[in-house]
């Protein structure tokens, strides 16, 4: 669904978004075992919904069809843009994680319980809340000078 709404953004027709979004979905299938991050897949699920938005828009321009585009606001723009430099910083630090504790935090951002963490990594419970414990930690040092930028 957030994913229809931003292509709402760019086109009005709410079926053809939903075939945009489907498409992306298809794409992020045949392309899964690329994503090393949760920041890099939702990364590409937003660009490619954008990017699917308007070559849907250029395509019905040259058929001569009538296209209703949405009206963008430059806060929506302005959003958008900081939002994706923030998960952009965000995985770069993740990305530069010992990778022991990469893994244990990135499986933690997916829902993992400690438990199944620590099963899936063989490694014990106590390994698995201190890595987390660290990851975060080094993350909240990593980025404490663009905390700002969540409250734009």
């Amino acid at each position: 669904v957030p994913l229809c709404a931003y292509g709402s953004r760019f086109i009005t027709d709410q079926q053809i978004v939903a075939d945009i979004v489907q498409e992306v979905f298809i794409k992020l299938w045949d392309r899964r075992k690329s994503f090393f991050s949760i920041f890099s897949l939702r990364t590409f699920l937003y660009t490619s919904v954008r990017n699917g938005c308007l070559n849907e828009l250029r395509n019905q321009k040259r058929k001569g069809k009538k296209v209703e585009i949405s009206e963008l606001s430059a806060f929506e723009d302005r959003d958008f843009i900081v939002e994706e430099e923030v998960y952009r910083m965000i995985s770069m630090e993740i990305a530069a994680l010992p990778p022991a504790m990469k893994q244990v935090f990135e499986l933690s951002l997916l829902d993992l319980k400690v438990k199944e963490i620590a099963q899936l990594l063989n490694v014990s419970e106590f390994t698995v809340r201190n890595q987390r414990v660290s990851a975060k930690k080094k993350l909240q040092e990593k980025l404490k000078n663009w905390a700002f930028l969540f409250f734009l």
